[in-house]
C-alpha cells in the first residue's frame, strides 16, 4: 500500500463523483441529482462511506470491485477526494507523499 494511503485513511472510499454519460436517461439523472450531496449539469457528488472501510483500511482489498481498482493513487479522483475529505494541511501532506519520487 502506498504510504499516502496510510495517512489518507480512505478518502476515496468515503466520497465519489458520478459523471453523466449518454447512457443515462434524463429521468434517471434527475433521480441521481435528487439523492446526491452536490451536483452540476453533468456531475453528481456523494459522501457515502464504503461499508468495507474499517479503521481507514479496505477490508476487501484483494477482492475489491473493479471500480475501486480503477482509482489510481495520485489520480484525479484520488486528489479530489483528499481535498474534499481532509483538512487543508493534511491534504497538502498527502499530496506531497503522492508526488514524492522516493516513495513506492
Amino acid at each position: 500500500m502506498h504510504p499516502a494511503c496510510n495517512l489518507c485513511q480512505g478518502a476515496c472510499c468515503r466520497y465519489f463523483r458520478l459523471k453523466r454519460d449518454s447512457g443515462y436517461s434524463d429521468d434517471y439523472w434527475r433521480w441521481v441529482t435528487l439523492h446526491s450531496d452536490r451536483y452540476g449539469e453533468n456531475v453528481c457528488e456523494f459522501s457515502i462511506p464504503c461499508k468495507a472501510l474499517k479503521n481507514g483500511k479496505c477490508t476487501i482489498y484483494e477482492t475489491r470491485p473493479f471500480m475501486c481498482q480503477m482509482e489510481a493513487v495520485g489520480g484525479s479522483m484520488c486528489r479530489y477526494s483528499i481535498g474534499m475529505y481532509h483538512k487543508k494541511h493534511l491534504a497538502k501532506r498527502i499530496h506531497q507523499l503522492i508526488d514524492s519520487p522516493n516513495v513506492a
